[in-house]
């Protein structure tokens, strides 16, 4: 985006932000897996996706001896729950073997523990081929401890945003699509894509602060994508779906919600909520409108809805079908846009 700015300023584009793009669609392109048509978390280090699994669970103060060797090596999680908003001085001591076999003493201080609503989490800097001894300190028994390995096999719909970034190919696009995209176990739900696979066990579809809730500006951002690749019937059904959440919520509460229940019409988290709000800039980029004055707008396509759509501002109407597009300016001027071509229209006459 820098580059097309500099373009259009008439600078000469930064070197550095091309090299820095390529290597960022690089990573992206070792974090698809074919099998889950799908991109995966990996490890920073052994770029691998590895399934997580429990070593040790208690409460408080916590010292287990675990003898467990890993292949590939695994990056160890400590995750302690407790009283809503507690932030103790958690410490956790491991000792164990890296990844060449060297054995290794890794402390994780107060630094290195991410604290949220009572929920603290730490994970390790080091991978380790074997874990000998783990320590959990500064924690009374109000807080129950879990020790495991981070599992990165888990999906959320930010692993589906390259489609928005324009970064796979067709194949992969289209596998994307039609296989993760538009599964309805997974993220095709009757009222929008929740923030995880439907398959996840955190999924949970009316929770706003789990995982199962729709939040339109995700959502939004994932129907531009199904535009850009040419999935305009597929953008429009997610729009429906929304909007069918939204316009209940609407009728009902008369306001539009925090995010929305992803199987059943029902709102969910805060009221009058601002990006609760039916998402207009999708709604527009489906249509093919984009006015930019009363005098000029752009169109494009026919509309992909089955009925005829009629959108008004500052005295301009356009009215979109399936054959034509049809423009009414403030002047009283009406123009009839019959091919699909993207081009701009202008009141000219005044």
């Amino acid at each position: 985006s820098l580059n097309r700015i500099a373009e259009a300023l008439g600078q000469p584009a930064d070197p550095a932000l091309a090299q820095r793009a390529a290597l960022l669609k690089s990573a992206l392109d070792q974090m698809w897996r074919d099998e889950t048509a799908s991109y995966h978390y990996m490890d920073r280090d052994s770029h691998a996706v590895t399934p997580g699994e429990v070593l040790a669970e208690g409460r408080g103060h916590l010292a287990v001896d675990l003898s467990r060797r890993f292949a590939p090596p695994a990056r160890l999680r400590v995750k302690a729950i407790g009283p809503r908003g507690a932030r103790p001085e958690m410490g956790v001591a491991l000792s164990g073997r890296g990844r060449r076999g060297r054995h290794r003493v890794e402390t994780l201080k107060r630094s290195h523990v991410a604290w949220y609503f009572g929920v603290g989490t730490a994970v390790s800097e080091k991978l380790y081929s074997e874990i000998d001894r783990v320590e959990v300190t500064g924690l009374t028994d109000e807080f129950a401890v879990t020790v495991a390995t981070v599992d990165t096999t888990r999906q959320d719909q930010t692993l589906l945003l390259p489609l928005w970034a324009g970064v796979p190919d067709a194949a992969r696009a289209e596998a994307l699509v039609r296989r993760t995209i538009l599964d309805p176990e997974r993220y095709w739900r009757p009222y929008g894509a929740p923030k995880c696979s439907a398959q996840d066990p955190a999924y949970r579809p009316d929770n706003r602060d789990g995982a199962g809730g729709v939040w339109l500006m995700w959502n939004t951002l994932l129907g531009e994508g199904l535009i850009d690749y040419g999935y305009r019937a597929e953008a429009a059904e997610l729009l429906g779906r929304l909007m069918a959440a939204v316009l209940h919520t609407l009728r009902t509460e008369k306001c539009f919600r925090e995010a929305y229940n992803a199987d059943r019409p029902e709102g969910l988290g805060d009221k009058d909520y601002v990006w609760g709000v039916a998402p207009v800039a999708l709604f527009l980029r489906l249509l093919g409108v984009r006015p930019v004055s009363p005098r000029r707008v752009w169109v494009e396509g026919r509309s992909p809805f089955p009925w005829p759509v009629t959108v008004r501002w500052k005295g301009l109407e356009v009215r979109k079908d399936s054959v034509a597009t049809t423009l009414t300016f403030p002047s009283g001027r009406e123009v009839v846009v019959s091919e699909p071509t993207p081009q701009w229209v202008e009141d000219a006459d005044v």
